[in-house]
Formats: structure tokens, sequence, C-alpha cells
């Protein structure tokens, strides 16, 4: 194995981010440590498994649809940008997770798409909170406002 392979085992094995690569038809073929950490389930868990099992119910459709507009015009919106969606761990754990994601050519023909995951639910949580405090306060001081 070269070194520059080396390096790059030692950083998809050693982040804690999660990587991941599905084909076109969406189907997991590498899956790193860290989405075994972020997800719950091992290589041998997720790979061969669609990605429905990371993608909660209710999004499945909306998930679908983007993706294989994504394969058919070889591109994504989201290529370039963060996205923040809910997803699914192990035993149904929802999760909040951002990601990016990276579309994967070879001689011009699409062979599926990467992804660098990270666990933000203990920050979409406390953003959560923060909203209802913030609400809260609101109504609150609406009330002293008619008390007044």
């Amino acid at each position: 194995m070269s070194q520059n392979c080396q390096i790059l085992e030692a950083i998809f094995n050693g982040v804690g981010d999660g990587i991941l690569f599905c084909d076109v038809g969406g189907i997991i073929k590498i899956w790193s440590r860290g989405c075994e950490k972020i997800f719950g389930y091992s290589s041998s868990e997720a790979i061969g498994q669609s990605l429905d099992i990371i993608i909660p119910e209710k999004y499945r459709k909306r998930h679908w649809d983007g993706f294989f507009s994504a394969v058919k015009s070889k591109s994504s919106k989201y290529s370039d940008d963060l996205l923040s969606v809910p997803a699914i761990g192990k035993n149904n754990k929802s999760l909040s997770i951002d990601f990016s994601i990276a579309i994967v050519e070879q001689d011009s023909k699409l062979l599926g798409f990467g992804a660098i995951i990270r666990d933000a639910t203990k920050s979409f949580l406390e953003k959560k909170q923060l909203k209802n405090e913030i609400e809260e306060l609101k109504n609150k001081l609406k009330q002293f406002k008619e008390d007044v």
C-alpha cells in the first residue's frame, strides 16, 4: 500500500465524522468508523443496504426524488452546500445530521455519491430549546404588556 493510501485510510478511519459512498441505486458500498459511531450500524450491517436504513420513513419520497434527479443530471445543488436533515440510527434512534455530498465519476460515468456526515443532534436540540425559550419569553412579555 502506498504512503498516500495509508494516509487516506488513516483519515477515513480516524475522523469522527462519517464518510460513506453509495452507488447510483442508493446502495451503501463504503461505511466508515465515523458512520458506525453516528448511526450505530457496523460496516457489515450497513454495506449492501439501501440508504433507507438512515432516512426516516416520512422523508424517503423526497429524498429519493432528489437522489434520482441528481443521478439523472450528474449534479446536486447540495454539492457545495451543507445540508441539515433528520436521520435515523439503529433501533430507530432519532438524529439530526449535517452533510455534504461529493459526486463520484470515473471516465464521465457516474459511479455514485460520497457524503461526509456530522452528527448535529446535540446542537439541533439546543437550538430548538432556545427557540422554545424565546417564544415563551415573547408570550410572557406580550401577557405582561396586556396586563399593564
